[in-house]
């Protein structure tokens, strides 16, 4: 039973490898001789793809079977984690391993599109054009590399999110990791509780029923997050691409989900230096989720953030909710400098709430 819980639903073993900024290909060369390489790679209309040269020994493989692999450390979990010795030091991890044939993607068309997933993917923040096979640059570029194309014909993965531990067990684990507070170990609670739910999560994910707190919502997440700003009085002059880009570069994100859709019905970040001064900034809960008591749970898990925890001084601008804030300890500034058109100016000191 234990073994089976590892494996990891097809969909999402083959995510895996198409966002894998790496790849394991092995191959088997004409005489028998194995091919081990580490090399880039994208999907493209369900297969995998790579570049490489026109000879060689990756273009050797061609015609062969091949195994495409991909590995992602979620986290390290010490034996400080867990009662008992030294050898429940362990890692959670997610693999996934594609299995098929090798084979010359001919086609300039779909070449070039091949080429353009692989740029897309690591050089994402654009300033590449793209290729174009009926233009002369474009056919001798096309003309000058190969492209080598894996069609899955078996798909499997597995995955280990602390899912074979008692409840009791991985909620400590999973309170140590949100106590260490690494990013990775934010992206690993959530990721455990997403494949794993627990009846009762830990103490500081407590959330009104129907709900499920988030640690470290995604860039998969952002337009939901946008969804929910959208009537936010404070952000009537902030363009949608400014918004986005704040949450990118937020120090800490949380957010909330309902349990039986996973839409996004509540989110909240923060900004600062992480030590003198943190921002409380987009703090929205969706219309029908108010009033259960989620808000309070969103912003008792932002201000334990660990980007939040040693802060001095935490501020945050409000025209109606000063006395929700204030029960966190939010005092309003000097009145003579505490108002701002996005309300009035508040502060929760260390110490405060």
């Amino acid at each position: 039973m234990r073994q089976a819980r590892k494996q990891m639903p097809q969909p999402e073993a083959m995510a895996l490898l198409a966002a894998a900024p790496v790849h394991e290909l092995a191959a088997v060369l004409p005489g028998g001789r194995p091919l081990l390489r580490h090399l880039h790679g994208a999907a493209l209309d369900g297969d995998l793809v790579f570049h490489c040269a026109l000879a060689g020994e990756k273009a050797a493989a061609a015609g062969g079977p091949a195994v495409a692999g991909a590995a992602e450390v979620v986290a390290e979990i010490p034996s400080t984690f867990r009662d008992g010795p030294g050898c429940t030091a362990t890692t959670w991890y997610r693999s996934a391993l594609a299995e098929g044939r090798l084979e010359w993607v001919d086609d300039p068309g779909r070449k070039a599109r091949a080429l353009d997933a692989l740029m897309a993917k690591h050089q994402p923040e654009g300033g590449w054009a793209p290729l174009d096979p009926d233009a002369p640059d474009g056919a001798r570029t096309l003309a000058g590399v190969g492209v080598l194309a894996l069609r899955p014909e078996r798909v499997t993965g597995k995955r280990e999110l602390g899912q074979g531990l008692k409840d009791s067990e991985r909620r400590r684990v999973l309170t140590c990791l949100w106590g260490r507070g690494r990013p990775a170990d934010l992206r690993a609670v959530d990721a455990s509780l997403a494949a794993f739910p627990l009846d009762v999560p830990p103490d500081f994910l407590s959330a009104p029923s129907g709900a499920r707190l988030l640690c470290a919502p995604g860039p998969d997440r952002l337009d939901e997050a946008l969804g929910l700003l959208e009537d936010a009085y404070w952000l009537e002059d902030v363009t949608p691409a400014a918004v986005r880009r704040a949450h990118r570069l937020s120090g800490a994100w949380v957010g909330a989900l309902a349990a039986e859709t996973g839409e996004l019905v509540a989110t909240a970040r923060a900004a600062g230096d992480g030590a003198r001064q943190e921002w409380l900034f987009d703090i929205v809960v969706r219309p029908d989720w108010r009033g259960r008591g989620l808000g309070r749970a969103l912003v008792r898990l932002i201000l334990d953030h660990p980007r939040l925890r040693g802060c001095a001084s935490i501020g945050l601008a409000t025209r109606d909710a000063q006395d929700f804030y204030a029960a966190f300890g939010f005092r309003v500034r000097d009145a003579a400098v505490a108002a701002t058109r996005r309300g009035e100016i508040m502060v929760r000191d260390r110490g405060g709430g």
